[in-house]
């Protein structure tokens, strides 16, 4: 999806290359497994939520993708902040904010006035300025643009964050990300199970920036084998606990899927151990790396992700409603629903990216 890196991996890749830094695989490689993630996720939430299908094998299916697919938001945030904060020019907050901020607030207003007709002619949706103006001022016209509106947020501060990155040790941002792990995670699990009650709150962790923080100290930080070995079983832990804790939550004519919460640990361990996977198995020295075929073509899927982002959800919609869904077999609708989705989306990005100076307006 995203943001600062889906649009400041552009930036980054650039400002690397003129600085003669080695470009990185491995960043790409992430960006592209985060948006099938994201639209994967988009994919199996009808099924997983559906009453209905309770214990049947798509649901279970859906069931156990869950941690996985959950990993996208989450990613998407890591790298950006991963991305942004290692910038030089990131620190110059005027030029920052007239550039980059730019290349999300453009598309943001298409896209909405897209879906926005869409819906009107899709859903009977009110066709007012008023009702498009507080969509737009508040939520965004499509479930997806969430995102966006934080990314913007996180943006906002980005330049102060890159500011204190330059003068904290890891060990204070790793803190740092603790702090806002328990305002946002701790203190919510607390709150639900344990018959407690912890006021405050705080809102850092509404704009993920922990995610943001943990991306660029995952990404520089350099760990030991024992040490990602650990990162690795957290992150196996945390799949085991998503699965296993949706299944005893959930029953007969009740979905209750309490380990999909966006504040939840889960997304911590294992979007952590994706990146950290990535990190190390895509490094410069990998095979991948070497090979000049799989590096363009994780830098071309990687460089529409903005593009795919915008429009998956326009052709979910329109895939699931009038093709598949909810033919049988079940699984293997979803699987064709994800395919045909990603592969569209693609195909609409990449001729997208070719619009001249209209692509600043859509991707």
């Amino acid at each position: 999806m995203t943001d600062s890196m889906l649009n400041s991996a552009e930036g980054a890749h650039a400002a690397r290359e003129q600085k003669g830094i080695v470009w990185v695989l491995y960043p790409d490689i992430l960006r592209v497994f985060a948006i099938w993630m994201v639209i994967l996720l988009h994919v199996t939430a009808p099924f997983m939520t559906d009453a209905a299908r309770y214990g049947t094998v798509a649901w279970k299916f859906c069931i156990v993708l869950a941690p996985v697919v959950r990993t996208g938001v989450p990613l998407f945030f890591m790298l950006s902040g991963f991305l942004l904060l290692r910038m030089p020019q990131t620190r110059d907050i005027k030029q920052f904010y007239k550039t980059s901020l730019t290349r999300l607030i453009l598309p943001l207003l298409t896209w909405n006035v897209v879906y926005f007709i869409w819906h009107i002619y899709n859903e009977g949706q009110e066709a007012s300025v008023g009702a498009f103006v507080k969509q737009l001022l508040f939520t965004g016209t499509a479930y997806h643009m969430w995102f966006m509106y934080s990314m913007i947020a996180i943006y906002l501060i980005a330049p102060f964050l890159a500011i204190m990155t330059e003068k904290c040790s890891s060990r204070a941002l790793a803190l740092l990300v603790l702090i806002v792990f328990f305002f946002s995670t701790v203190r919510h699990m607390v709150n639900d199970s344990a018959g407690l009650y912890i006021d405050g709150n705080m809102s850092l962790d509404e704009l993920h920036v922990g995610f943001f923080l943990l991306g660029y100290i995952l990404g520089t930080v350099d760990f030991s084998r024992a040490q990602r070995w650990i990162i690795y079983l957290l992150g196996i832990a945390g799949f085991i606990c998503g699965i296993a804790g949706n299944l005893a939550a959930s029953g007969p004519g009740s979905i209750k899927l309490p380990m999909n919460e966006g504040y939840m640990w889960i997304n911590y361990a294992t979007a952590s151990a994706v990146f950290v996977l990535a990190r190390y198995l895509f490094s410069e020295d990998s095979r991948a790396a070497k090979s000049s075929r799989f590096r363009n073509t994780a830098r071309r899927l990687s460089s529409v992700t903005f593009g795919v982002y915008w429009i998956h959800v326009l052709f979910l919609d329109i895939i699931s409603k009038n093709i598949l869904y909810p033919e049988n077999p079940v699984t293997v609708s979803i699987i064709c629903i994800f395919l045909l989705t990603a592969a569209l989306s693609y195909a609409a990005a990449f001729l997208m990216s070719h619009t001249g100076r209209l692509k600043r307006f859509l991707m």
